[in-house]
């Protein structure tokens, strides 16, 4: 069956989109399985059909995306909404008047004569709708079920990722010339802090809940190293490019078990950060010692103030290194190279930064989310190249 959107008509996300008056707007179904408790819409729906639906929404690089509700009929992404059980129906008469009211809500937030509208949609959403549409693409026309629509979107992920892939492969590769030439008596700190900016800017990110495994094969090395960005926290190199700035590096200790997920050590140390406790990471630690000050009173859940800020601002990329001893290296070199640099004011973290909060004074100076003294030798332009050379051979073999 052909899928009417392919990945190649679509640039990336940081591509900027053409100067035209018609805007792009995809629309999704809803879903029947939903969290328990208040959230953004975004994040209420469970369905693993709506999930992949929104993330491949989010790759077109629209200008809007809404949810399609039974209950709601138009709703934005980030409106907080009760949990209901109210769906779309498939009687004629209901079914029109529900789509009347999604296009009397379409009318206040878009052209519905010059815009596209792409829907992600069973023919319940898209019947009494795209009589009212002029520029409408239909990907699930034709398609029988839910477990029809999973299978073309799941293509398209595949074809999605193999493309992404491609591209940070060949962006490290053009990393790594530019690192072969440096001169090692004339190289500057500045010049590592860029290159390090560069490889885990590169490489694919990841935010809490992640996906770990396609199908049957790993997406997430089991060991290896996590490296950690924050919304808002923004590093320019000496060229005047900016990126988004580390604010951590961490690791697992013991090595994880072969091909099991439940003995998997770097999964559940990042578990641990996103939705643990406070005494089971020191990350965690951090942030609700930040929140706490910052709020100048006791918060009543800190641990739920803190999964919530952990989940809703920081974003993370991992690469494999398999032997501990290795890993507990990398990890004090990395976090001496930054935290060097944030000491010397070479690094800034931005005046709203959470860590300026932090009763520890290392936290503060280093902008990084770690307590150690940073005093071990940083990065040498060999070992950069050696860190290079397995940044790249993580992402060839996870294909990340």
């Amino acid at each position: 069956m052909d899928f009417h959107i392919f990945w190649s008509d679509y640039t990336f996300a940081s591509e900027k989109k053409m100067n035209c008056k018609m805007r792009t707007i995809v629309l999704i179904s809803c879903a029947s399985q939903k969290e328990d408790s208040k959230m953004e819409a975004q994040k209420i729906y469970k369905s693993t059909l709506f999930k992949k639906s929104l993330a491949y929404a989010k790759k077109l690089n629209p200008d809007a995306i809404y949810i399609l509700s039974g209950k709601h009929h138009l709703l934005p992404l980030d409106k907080v909404i009760e949990p209901y059980n109210q769906r779309v129906s498939n009687k004629k008469a209901e079914n029109e008047a529900w789509g009347a009211k999604v296009i009397e809500q379409l009318k206040k937030v878009a052209d519905l004569q010059n815009d596209k509208f792409i829907i992600l949609a069973g023919k319940d959403y898209v019947k009494p709708l795209k009589g009212s549409l002029k520029n409408v693409e239909l990907p699930f026309e034709g398609v029988k079920g839910n477990g029809e629509m999973l299978q073309i979107l799941n293509e398209e992920e595949e074809k999605q990722w193999a493309a992404e892939q491609k591209l940070m492969g060949a962006e490290l590769q053009k990393i790594s010339k530019r690192i072969a030439t440096l001169n090692p008596t004339t190289v500057t700190s500045e010049t590592f802090l860029s290159a390090l900016h560069d490889f885990f800017n590169t490489l694919r990110r990841f935010s809490y809940p992640y996906q770990k495994k396609r199908g049957k094969k790993w997406i997430v090395p089991r060991n290896g190293i996590y490296v950690f960005f924050e919304k808002g926290e923004i590093y320019t190199n000496p060229q005047g490019y900016s990126q988004d700035r580390i604010v951590r590096v961490g690791i697992h200790t013991k090595d994880s078990d072969k091909d099991s997920q439940r003995g998997n050590k770097l999964f559940s140390r990042l578990d641990q950060h996103f939705k643990g406790n406070m005494r089971a990471s020191s990350f965690r630690k951090y942030v609700g010692n930040s929140l706490q000050n910052k709020a100048k009173h006791s918060i009543t859940d800190i641990e739920k103030e803190v999964s919530t800020y952990m989940i809703d601002n920081f974003s993370f990329v991992v690469f494999e290194v398999e032997n501990e001893n290795q890993r507990k290296s990398w990890e004090k070199k990395l976090i001496s190279t930054l935290g060097q640099a944030g000491k010397k004011g070479i690094i800034k973290s931005s005046n709203n930064w959470l860590g300026k909060h932090s009763s520890n004074p290392n936290i503060k100076a280093s902008g990084l989310w770690q307590e150690d003294d940073m005093n071990e030798a940083p990065l040498t332009l060999a070992e950069l190249q050696q860190l290079l050379q397995i940044i790249q051979q993580s992402n060839a073999k996870y294909k990340l």
